[in-house]
């Protein structure tokens, strides 16, 4: 995804991929780019302005990136920890497994 920047977009999280449109001037959203969480990583950006780096690691392509620019720290560090937790999640289920919502965090076979 090198090479494609938006100077304003809307990402979306769904369950199993981030999503980036872009409003059109007329009214509507124009899909801009996606990337599946499934062997991704997220991680904040140190700088002053606050951001994450999406990374997705394939065979074939190399490492895809996507890197988003939030509005405040607070916003940032809402997406990364979602983010996490929904790579984790999409890891699990691929491998037969789930998290358990106890406070322990352990997994459980389904």
């Amino acid at each position: 995804m090198a090479g494609k920047k938006l100077s304003k977009a809307h990402v979306y999280l769904f369950s199993d991929m981030l999503m980036v449109a872009k409003q059109r001037e007329k009214g509507g959203y124009k899909f801009h780019s996606m990337m599946t969480l499934d062997n991704a990583y997220v991680q904040a950006i140190a700088s002053e302005t606050p951001s994450f780096r999406m990374v997705k690691q394939t065979a074939d392509k190399g490492p895809q990136e996507m890197t988003v620019v939030c509005t405040n720290v607070e916003v940032m560090k809402k997406w990364v920890k979602q983010i996490k937790n929904m790579i984790i999640e999409v890891n699990l289920s691929s491998r037969g497994l789930r998290q358990s919502s106890e406070a322990n965090n352990t997994l459980v076979a389904v």
